[in-house]
């Protein structure tokens, strides 16, 4: 294990104590409020694919606490704020050389969105959801008691109960979750089947365990209908002639069906899917090249698309 430097670890101790100060605030506040309507998030965004109906609620703002508290990528672990994007966790740790061990498909994903709502990605094939990446986690609890919870203390029951509760047993504040070693640039083998059977029997052997450094780090699937289907294996690389953009004119999943093989940064990699929201950008006539030529770049993105919808 790798012993962080005086600046890191002064810089972590006062990431935390000024984390203690906000988790102060807001539970202050939500134990003043007198109100006995049913708590939500204050939020933005949102990535549920679904409506919902409109309630008289109170709304409890935890914007504030998106930050990363601090980390240790070579022994491979980062503790990052409940309301900290996946956008902004990523944009930190990929210049330390490290990511996530599992990053959810949409960069508005929020860390505690992911634990409380399950999430997934194409690293889970070995690592797990994201929540079995979590080593320790804060709860702010309905009455204004903040828990730390880990998988065998005294709150055991709500560290492995957090997951796939969408917030109805509290609200995540920050979590310590594992990361990778990565490399700049991701290359992508597609192979492309019609035959479901034989598409599935390919995902289960590449998704078999194997020894760490062996095997692809990624693996996707795709069904584009019942005689179409396309496996992604990916490996990090150091170092490619040319990397691919999905980020304006291309559309990734358009890659897949006629391309054999293809290199993206890792970053890249890492939100192909969020330039065109997988392919729901097409319900607002963005699969048009000349569409996506006047929009640019700035708004083709699962933010945007949220907010249309």
């Amino acid at each position: 294990m790798s012993t962080p430097s005086m600046p890191q670890a002064r810089a972590a101790r006062e990431a935390q104590r000024a984390h203690a100060a906000r988790v102060r605030a807001v539970a202050e506040r939500l134990r003043q409020d007198p109100s006995r309507k049913p708590l939500a998030l204050d939020k933005r965004t949102s990535n549920l694919f679904r409506h919902r109906q409109r309630a008289a609620r109170q709304r409890l703002d935890l914007s504030g606490l998106n930050q990363v508290l601090g980390a240790d990528t070579q022994a491979g672990w980062v503790d990052a704020e409940g309301m900290l994007t996946y956008e902004d966790l990523v944009a930190w740790t990929l210049p330390r050389g490290a990511m996530p061990a599992v990053v959810p498909q949409l960069k508005t994903i929020t860390v505690g969105g992911a634990l409380a709502g399950v999430g997934i990605e194409a690293t889970s094939f070995r690592h797990g959801l994201v929540h079995e990446t979590m080593s320790a986690l804060e709860v702010l609890l309905p009455g204004g008691e903040v828990v730390h919870c880990t998988a065998d203390n005294e709150h055991a029951d709500l560290f492995h109960g957090f997951p796939n509760a969408y917030g109805t047993l509290g609200y995540a504040l920050s979590a310590r979750l594992r990361t990778l070693p990565t490399q700049p640039f991701v290359h992508v083998h597609h192979q492309r089947f019609d035959d479901p059977r034989a598409f599935f029997d390919a995902l289960a052997a590449a998704c078999a365990p194997l020894p760490a450094g062996v095997g692809p780090d990624f693996v996707d699937g795709v069904l584009f209908g019942p005689r179409e289907q396309v496996l992604s294996l990916a490996r990090f690389v150091p170092e490619a002639a040319r990397a691919s953009d999905y980020t304006w004119l291309d559309i990734y999943h358009e890659s897949l069906r006629r391309r054999e093989e293809d290199t993206l940064t890792t970053a890249g990699y890492l939100w192909r899917w969020d330039t065109d929201w997988f392919w729901c950008s097409r319900r607002f006539g963005l699969q048009h090249r000349w569409l996506r030529h006047l929009l640019g770049r700035r708004y083709l993105n699962s933010r945007t698309y949220t907010r249309w919808m």
